[in-house]
C-alpha cells in the first residue's frame, strides 16, 4: 500500500506542477491579487500591510493572515516569485490527497483509500486549485489534518497529543479562513462521544473520572484552537482598538449579498447574486461615514442581518442558489465565470472541469445512498464537517471556488459508488 500511495502523490503532484509550468504568464486577480499584495508586503518585513476599506490608512484585519502570510513566508525564501507561490500550492495540494486516502483509509476501507485517492490526484478543480494563489489551497490540508488528528484520537483515546494537534489544527485553519473556527462543532462532537476518554487513574478518584474523563480531550482541542488563534487577536486589539478574533470580513461579506440591489426577485440571473456593498443604495452613506475598519464591519453586519431578518423568503432563494451554483448548476455562469478567473482555469480545461464536477456530484450521491444502506462511517464525519462547510458560505457567497473545502468529500463519496459497482462486479464473477 505504501508504494500504491507513493505512485498516488506522484501523480498529483505531476499534474499540479505540469498545471503551474503550461501557465507561465499566470497573473492574480481578484482575491488572489490581494493575497498577492500582502505577501510581498509581508516578505519585505513590513508586516500586514494597510488595505483598509474603511477609513484610508488605518491598519487592517480585512483578511485572515494564515494564507498570506504562509506565501510572505515563501515570497521571501524565492524572491517574490508567484510560480514558487504557486509551487507551494501544489505541494498543498499533494498533501491534502495524501490526507484523503488516509482518511478513507481509515473510515471506509483499503479499495475505496484508492479510489479516492487517485480521484483526488486527477480531479480537475482540485488540481486547478492548486495551481492558483488561493486561500483554499492551505485551508484544506489544515481542515483534513484535524480531521485526522479527530479519527486517530478516536482510535487512541488515550492519546491527548492528537486531540491537542486536532485544536492546533483547526486554530490555524481559522486563521486561514474564517469558517474554519465551525469545524470546532463536528470535532469537538467527535472528541466527546469517543468510547473512553483519557483520565490517567493516578489524577483524581473513578467517580470524578467518569463525571468529566470525556471532557478532557475537547478541552484540550479548545485550549489548543485559542492559543493558536489567539496572538493574531492580541495584534487586532492593539492595531484596531478594537476585539477582532480573526478578521472584519463578515459584515462587508454579509452586506454584499443582503441588501436590496443582490434582491432581484424574477432575474434568473443575477438574483442572489453578492454585490460589492458599496454599489448598494442603502449601503453607499455607510462608506462615507468615517468609521474604523471594525466600526464599519459591525454597521454593515447589523444591517446584512436586519434584512435577513424581513427578507425570510430570500433567504431560502440566496441559499438555494448559492448552493446550485457552487456546483455549476442554474441558470447564471456569472459565478462559474469569476472562479475561472479568480482559480486562473486555463481555457481548454474549463469544461472538462466543470463537467467532473457533475460526475463527481451523481458518484457522490450514490456513494452517499450506500453508505446509509450500510449505517457505516462516523455521522459527525460524513455529515457534520460537510454540514458546517457548507453552511459557512452558502446563504452568502455561490462561485465554485467555496464549494472546494466540499470536494473530498466528494471524491471519498465517489470513491465509495465505484468501489460498491467493482464489488458487485467481483461477486458475479
Amino acid at each position: 500500500m505504501t508504494r500504491g500511495l507513493a505512485l498516488i502523490l506522484a501523480v498529483a503532484l505531476l499534474a499540479r506542477v505540469g498545471l503551474v509550468i503550461a501557465t507561465p504568464d499566470f497573473v492574480p486577480r481578484g482575491d488572489p491579487a490581494e493575497y498577492d499584495t500582502i505577501a510581498t508586503s509581508v516578505a519585505a518585513g513590513d508586516g500586514y500591510p494597510d488595505i483598509s476599506y474603511a477609513t484610508p490608512n488605518d491598519p487592517s484585519a480585512l483578511r485572515p493572515p494564515g494564507y498570506p502570510f504562509a506565501l510572505g513566508a515563501v515570497y521571501a525564501v524565492s524572491g517574490d516569485s508567484r510560480d514558487a507561490g504557486r509551487i507551494f500550492g501544489a505541494l498543498l495540494g499533494v498533501l491534502s490527497v495524501a490526507l484523503i486516502f488516509l482518511i478513507a483509509r481509515a473510515t471506509l476501507g483499503e479499495r475505496e483509500a484508492r479510489i479516492a485517492g487517485w480521484f483526488a490526484a486527477l480531479f480537475p478543480p482540485l488540481v486547478v486549485l492548486n495551481a492558483s494563489l488561493l486561500s483554499e489551497a492551505l485551508f484544506m490540508p489544515l481542515m483534513l489534518g484535524a480531521i485526522f488528528a479527530t479519527l486517530r484520537f478516536r482510535a487512541e483515546p488515550g492519546r491527548v497529543g492528537w486531540a491537542l494537534a486536532a485544536g492546533a489544527l483547526i486554530g490555524a485553519a481559522a486563521l486561514t479562513r474564517s469558517a474554519g473556527l465551525l469545524l470546532a462543532i463536528p470535532v469537538g462532537i467527535a472528541l466527546i462521544t469517543a468510547e473512553r476518554a483519557p483520565w490517567p487513574a493516578e489524577w483524581t478518584p473513578v467517580h470524578t473520572r467518569r463525571r468529566w474523563g470525556r471532557l478532557i480531550a475537547p478541552a484540550v482541542a479548545l485550549a489548543a484552537m485559542i492559543l493558536v488563534i489567539a496572538p493574531w487577536t492580541i495584534r487586532n486589539a492593539a492595531e484596531l482598538d478594537a476585539f477582532v478574533p480573526i478578521a472584519t470580513q463578515d459584515g462587508y461579506t454579509y452586506a454584499g449579498e443582503y441588501n436590496e440591489l443582490a434582491d432581484r426577485r424574477g432575474d434568473a440571473l443575477l438574483d442572489a447574486v453578492w454585490q460589492n456593498p458599496p454599489s448598494a443604495a442603502s449601503l453607499r452613506p455607510l462608506f462615507a461615514e468615517g468609521l474604523t475598519e471594525p466600526e464599519l464591519n459591525s454597521k454593515l453586519r447589523g444591517r446584512a442581518f436586519t434584512y435577513m431578518g424581513d427578507h425570510p423568503g430570500y433567504v431560502a432563494r440566496a441559499l438555494t442558489f448559492n448552493s446550485l451554483r457552487m456546483v455549476h448548476l442554474g441558470s447564471d455562469n456569472h459565478t462559474t465565470e469569476v472562479y475561472n478567473v479568480e482559480a486562473n482555469v486555463p481555457e481548454g480545461l474549463r469544461r472538462v472541469s466543470q463537467l467532473s464536477v457533475y460526475l463527481a456530484l451523481l458518484l457522490a450521491i450514490a456513494g452517499a445512498v450506500v453508505l446509509i444502506r450500510r449505517r457505516e462511517g462516523p455521522l459527525w464525519l460524513w455529515l457534520g464537517v460537510p454540514v458546517a462547510m457548507w453552511i459557512a458560505v452558502a446563504p452568502v457567497l455561490g462561485t465554485p471556488r467555496y464549494r472546494s473545502p466540499l470536494d473530498p468529500f466528494l471524491v471519498m463519496f465517489a470513491a465509495v459508488a465505484v468501489a460498491a459497482l467493482l464489488s458487485r462486479r467481483d461477486r458475479r464473477a
